[in-house]
């Protein structure tokens, strides 16, 4: 087992200087940018296209149902977590194109996208299937040695982590052989960056290289409300479910900034358009914001 990082005494983090800006939303949580728009998925059932310059909503998606989480971009659509499985969703259209019917695991909040297919973990996480991103079919269904709960692709595999086995597994797209493992204390996120796999635990971020070994680590967590996108200047931004957003440089590992949200609930992070998105809410309201890179 990797060793628990030290935590971080955020108490000396700086507080940012970057522009901060705050939009009223309508309880968005799950958030994904691909080079057109910014996406949210709300937990009423709901997709919203989202205008980067304007924050704006420029349409929405009724899916049916509020049930199902997590979000993805890839072959030309949005791909979220639906009533009935994973749905397909056309953003110009503004409509629901294909719905897989699989029982896809309930944690996983990254929809990958890669090797020709859209990649989702079903059942009790010990299944990863393929689906085809024509049809919406399942193509193919890959065993797992964990219970997984959150993945990411690579260039040439698929990570899985599992904080149910302590694990992190790297699988091949092709035959399912595993060809990296970590043990790490309840992972919860995974996010690649070129060669360098980043994973986020309840505890802190452990820095891995591609076959799998520690390169490095700090102690600041992205708990079950949190999250971590990776910006282009290759700097890990992590935030929890305190509503607080941290800056890790990826070289050093040091915290180098921190961004105060005023609602200290959950909600989700990402890169896109030169800002880092957030998003919190609570019982009362609901807030997007957008923080300049």
């Amino acid at each position: 087992m990797l060793e628990r990082p030290t935590a971080v005494d955020v108490a000396s983090i700086p507080v940012t200087t970057r522009a901060v800006e705050t939009f009223d939303v309508d309880s968005t949580d799950f958030l994904v940018a691909d080079d057109t728009y910014l996406y949210a998925r709300r937990e009423a059932g709901v997709v919203e296209v989202i205008d980067p310059r304007s924050a704006a909503v420029v349409r929405s998606v009724d899916l049916g149902g509020h049930e199902g989480q997590g979000i993805g971009v890839g072959f030309g659509a949005v791909w979220v977590g639906a009533p009935d499985g994973v749905a397909r969703v056309d953003a110009e259209a503004g409509a629901v194109t294909a719905v897989a019917e699989v029982v896809k695991v309930r944690e996983q909040s990254h929809l990958a996208a890669a090797f020709g297919s859209l990649w989702v973990l079903t059942g009790d996480g010990t299944e990863l299937v393929a689906l085809d991103p024509e049809t919406a079919e399942v193509e193919r269904t890959v065993g797992l040695s964990v219970r997984g709960n959150d993945l990411a692709a690579s260039a040439d595999a698929l990570w899985i982590v599992s904080s149910v086995d302590d694990a992190v597994v790297a699988v091949s797209p092709e035959s399912g052989a595993v060809e990296a493992r970590a043990a790490v204390e309840e992972p919860r996120l995974v996010r690649i960056d070129g060669d360098v796999v980043w994973v986020a635990t309840t505890f802190g971020v452990h820095r891995l290289d591609s076959i799998g070994r520690e390169t490095g680590s700090v102690g600041l967590g992205a708990d079950r409300d949190g999250g971590i996108a990776i910006a282009p200047d290759g700097a890990v931004w992590v935030r929890n479910a305190r509503s607080v957003l941290h800056r890790i440089d990826p070289e050093t590992l040091e915290v180098t900034e921190r961004v105060d949200l005023p609602l200290a609930k959950g909600g989700s992070v990402d890169i896109g358009f030169g800002f880092v998105w957030a998003s919190a809410y609570d019982e009362a309201e609901a807030l997007l914001f957008r923080v300049a890179l």
